[in-house]
């Protein structure tokens, strides 16, 4: 057998690989992560929306090293400049996801802080001092009672 013959051999296989390596490579580009904020906040902020009918729904985030997402709940016809004028006029709730790879999601509790990290530090300014309080086996409407 002929050397040039492997050599020709070795060609046509190393070309349907880079083709096929190419045609992949397209296809994984062109993949989008799913969107936890789509799956999973969206239709809660939708579904607790639903009980307050005289309230705008916002979401906000992710923010900080938590990826802390905050829903607020917006009184209808207050103007935006006023909005944080007077009690009441927003509600809201935050949720930090405590796990990725087996999602998993908690709200935010603001009522407690554990002290855990200094006042000033990359910790505390992120939201580390207040725990987690985990709600994956909850209903959504559950979650009602977190709105403050």
């Amino acid at each position: 057998m002929k050397i040039a013959t492997l050599g020709k051999s070795y060609q046509r296989s190393y070309k349907w690989y880079r083709t096929r390596q190419e045609n992949l490579q397209r296809e994984l580009e062109s993949l989008k992560c799913p969107s936890w904020v789509e799956k999973v906040i969206k239709p809660i902020a939708k579904e607790l929306g639903d009980t307050m009918p005289d309230r705008e729904v916002e979401i906000l985030g992710p923010f900080g090293l938590g990826h802390e997402i905050a829903i607020h709940f917006l009184k209808a016809g207050i103007d935006r400049d006023q909005m944080f004028d007077k009690p009441g006029n927003v509600r809201s709730i935050t949720f930090r996801p405590t796990g990725f790879d087996a999602f998993t999601l908690g709200v935010v509790d603001y009522g407690t802080n554990t002290g855990q990290f200094p006042k000033g530090s990359i910790g505390e300014i992120n939201g580390g001092n207040h725990p987690v309080v985990p709600v994956d086996e909850m209903e959504v409407a559950d979650l009602v009672k977190f709105i403050s």
